[in-house]
């Protein structure tokens, strides 16, 4: 059985938490909106832990997770999310050990 307070949804909450200050009202509300739709998605594929991140289902929640999208509204989530993984000036989840340095690197931009 899975804990309730998943490691992966506390990232979530405490990296919108550190945000929030810097962030206009607009993208915070959009960030929120985006790191719901991986969590709901990351449910729905059996990953609770943000280690569990791999590239396989970042690179497919970028299609599958967010399908409604015109391109340049994806590549605009895209930059979020990879701010999410890789913040730069804290590493967000990569400094809190739950990230490979591998993984953080190999985050792509939205091409097809």
């Amino acid at each position: 059985m899975r804990p309730r307070a998943a490691p992966r949804s506390a990232s979530i909450e405490k990296y919108l938490a550190s945000r929030q200050h810097e962030l206009g009202e607009k993208t915070y509300g959009q960030t929120k909106l985006l790191l719901g739709r991986l969590k709901d998605y990351c449910e729905r594929q059996g990953v609770y832990f943000a280690r569990e991140l791999k590239v396989d289902l970042r690179e497919t929640f970028k299609f599958d997770g967010l399908p409604d999208l015109a391109d340049t509204s994806k590549s605009t989530a895209i930059a979020k999310l990879r701010c999410f993984l890789r913040d730069g000036r804290q590493g967000f989840c990569w400094n809190r050990n739950r990230m490979e340095a591998s993984q953080m690197r190999s985050m792509s931009g939205c091409r097809r």
